[in-house]
């Protein structure tokens, strides 16, 4: 199924209705003033806030970004490009919201008193919108809003098809690996297991494909390096 920005903007907007909702629920159920807002690597929380902030910022950081998704395709100067990539410029942009609410949703419920292990929502929620992203690199076309966005991907063609291939693989690995390091945690592994994982998995594919992107860039006889 192709998506477009329409179907993107529609179900993400849905989304954080939803998320809305389920905050206006937990307002009337929650007594405390102070819930939980911040965890630290051990998947337990680690700062308290109001409920306004616990409750309600989430949903509203996640109007701003789709507000900002659908504006950033109008400006863009490679804005060709990017029609060609709507699809998956649609996929990322709802996997990102999706995640968002699947983390709303964590909150709250911590919000309510109960027991939630954030490092393993986590884990598996950035681990599926990373293997998302691995998709969605593959049918990109040279733009300057998402993507391996490199000097050397900008100004070569070859560079920028052939690091996404390469980026794409990584992105899927650094997925399956975050969500199996959640798997490890559930099962008795260290607690702070998936975000390391994730942190590593995304600087040293991130830099790994930079590096990438060079070597190819080097290599093209029609690179532009002016």
């Amino acid at each position: 199924m192709n998506l477009d920005r329409r179907t993107a903007l529609l179900v993400s907007l849905g989304i954080v209705a939803a998320m809305l909702v389920l905050s206006a629920w937990a307002w009337v159920e929650v007594d405390a003033e102070q819930v939980p807002v911040h965890w630290g690597f051990s998947g337990e929380p680690d700062r308290y806030g109001s409920k306004l902030e616990g409750l309600l910022l989430l949903p509203l950081v996640t109007l701003g970004l789709i507000a900002l998704l659908a504006v950033l395709p109008r400006i863009e100067p490679r804005r060709e490009n990017l029609e060609r990539s709507e699809s998956a410029y649609a996929l990322v942009w709802l996997s990102t919201t999706v995640f968002l609410g699947l983390l709303h949703v964590a909150m709250v419920v911590a919000a309510t008193g109960r027991s939630v292990d954030m490092s393993t929502v986590v884990g598996v929620g950035i681990g599926l919108m990373f293997v998302a992203m691995g998709f969605a690199l593959t049918r990109v076309k040279s733009n300057y809003v998402f993507g391996m966005r490199t000097p050397w991907t900008l100004s070569s063609e070859r560079s920028w098809e052939r690091t996404h291939v390469v980026a794409a693989r990584l992105f899927v690995g650094v997925g399956l690996a975050s969500m199996a390091a959640a798997v490890v945690s559930v099962l008795g592994g260290p607690r702070w297991l998936p975000i390391v994982t994730i942190l590593a998995g995304a600087v040293g594919s991130g830099l790994a494909a930079a590096v990438y992107s060079y070597v190819v860039w080097r290599e093209d006889p029609v690179r532009v390096s002016r």
